[in-house]
């Protein structure tokens, strides 16, 4: 079993034993070792990893779905989604590369990945917003042995309910969501699991938050 520390999100530690590159963050540009994503009192669409400014708009009407098997193709989850509405884009994003010398977007074209991160994320784009929030229903279905997460892509930028949510400490790097998920279905309802991860080898930093 895995050897972790857990404590309520907003009395998380100010810092975990973990070391490894700071390079950023996964999902949450706010998230940082032993502090919980603070609520922003407005929705921001942020900046692309490319660094350019979302559009709100866009973003707005986008659903994220986490830890999806990193073989699962767009049309899957084209044919999954468009039962909300129509579906404008599809976009994989976090894939662990394989090696640094292979970027994340080649790693999706060849499927190859990192050999102890077998998840990857993406965003759904749709044509209106109302499609986008019944999409989130989808919260919890299995695809595979995987059990996704679907929010609201502004959302998965750290607005979540931290009354809620719980933090988890000195994680292996290696732990998936599906593990800790495993791990405190015990306790009640989950609503999802967040494992915070670096931005530039989609592995994990060992820590996270369970809603």
């Amino acid at each position: 079993k895995p050897d972790f520390n857990v404590s309520p999100a907003k009395n998380s530690p100010k810092s975990t034993n973990n070391k490894s590159p700071k390079v950023g963050f996964e999902e949450s540009a706010n998230s940082q070792p032993g502090k919980s994503p603070k609520p922003a009192a407005k929705k921001k669409a942020g900046k692309d990893p490319g660094g350019q400014d979302l559009d709100p708009e866009k973003e707005g009407r986008t659903v994220f779905v986490g830890n999806l098997p990193n073989s699962t193709k767009k049309k899957v989850l084209q044919k999954m989604f468009s039962q909300f509405g129509q579906v404008e884009t599809v976009r994989f994003r976090s894939a662990s590369r394989p090696d640094l010398k292979t970027s994340k977007k080649v790693a999706v074209i060849q499927q190859k990945f990192h050999e102890d991160r077998t998840n990857i994320n993406a965003y759904i784009r749709f044509s209106s917003e109302s499609e986008a929030k019944a999409s989130c229903s989808l919260n919890g279905q299995q695809i595979g042995h995987n059990t996704i997460r679907v929010d609201l892509a502004l959302n998965s930028s750290g607005q979540h309910d931290q009354s809620k949510a719980i933090f988890l400490g000195n994680l292996d790097f290696k732990t998936h969501e599906d593990d800790v998920r495993a791990a405190f279905q015990v306790c009640g309802e989950i609503e999802g699991v967040r494992l915070i991860r670096d931005s530039g080898t989609g592995i994990g930093k060992g820590f996270g938050y369970v809603n």
